[in-house]
């Protein structure tokens, strides 16, 4: 069923690695203000125009129960001092958990954009050794090629993604590495520097929402990453800030 409010020609699939490559990283998140990361910084923050927070804000306190339990168990295992190869698979089953259930995500970090996917805060950990985020694809929706230099951990809520992962060789042409793959409800997958890091994600839903619960190892709306031009070159960075506050440092 079309998101309501959601016009036809925002539909079609805006395929960022082209036709948007020369606005990279501008259009990249819709997120921080511009008044943060000006038209003139080399981390200018991709907002697709937004230059004020308007009427977004940050969820509520208590966190729903199942976002509770996933934050209590990710913050033990990081409290045990567990190294990424112990951390993953009991973030892993702990994100499964956590979607397989779709009634406690807030309808506030739940709405899409006609232009641009988006990144709303749902936690971040004190010390900021990991966040929570909810990733809001409409359709057509797609991420140009990045990457994430910390761990993450991805799990599939509503709808459905395609995901490809990349290889980028020493003339900085990113290469497909491996098969496409689809994530669906209750899903959850990897990613990391040691793992494989860099990649590409899109609503596989033509006419519908698809919503994914991410976990990084970081605040990862202030960390500084990666944009991989398909025809090579050096990577644009960028800091993608987070749709429904200003970036909590």
């Amino acid at each position: 069923m079309p998101y309501p409010g959601l016009k036809k020609d925002d539909r079609r699939r805006n395929d960022l690695q082209t036709a948007l490559w020369q606005e990279i990283p501008r259009k990249l998140h819709y997120s921080l203000p511009l008044r943060q990361y000006g038209p003139d910084s080399e981390n200018d923050c991709p907002t697709g125009g937004q230059d004020t927070l308007g009427e977004y804000t940050m969820p509520p306190d208590p966190l729903p129960s199942p976002l509770q339990q996933f934050v209590n168990t990710v913050t033990t295992a990081l409290d045990e001092g567990r190294e990424e190869a112990r951390l993953l698979p009991r973030v892993g089953e702990a994100m499964k958990a956590l979607v397989a259930r779709d009634n406690w995500l807030d309808p506030a970090c739940a709405r899409p954009h006609p232009q641009y996917y988006q990144q709303y805060l749902l936690y971040l950990d004190p010390k900021a050794r990991f966040s929570v985020v909810s990733f809001v694809w409409a359709p057509g929706q797609q991420t140009p090629i990045h990457d994430h230099t910390v761990w993450g951990c991805v799990g599939m809520l509503r709808g459905e993604e395609r995901e490809q992962h990349y290889t980028v060789a020493a003339d900085g042409i990113p290469r497909p590495l491996g098969e496409e793959r689809r994530l669906r409800p209750g899903e959850a997958v990897f990613v990391s520097p040691t793992l494989g890091d860099i990649h590409t994600v899109s609503n596989a839903q033509a006419d519908q929402v698809s919503i994914s619960i991410h976990a990084y190892g970081g605040n990862i709306g202030t960390i500084q990453r990666h944009v991989f031009p398909p025809e090579g070159g050096a990577p644009k960075n960028f800091v993608s800030g987070y749709a429904n506050a200003a970036t909590p440092t």
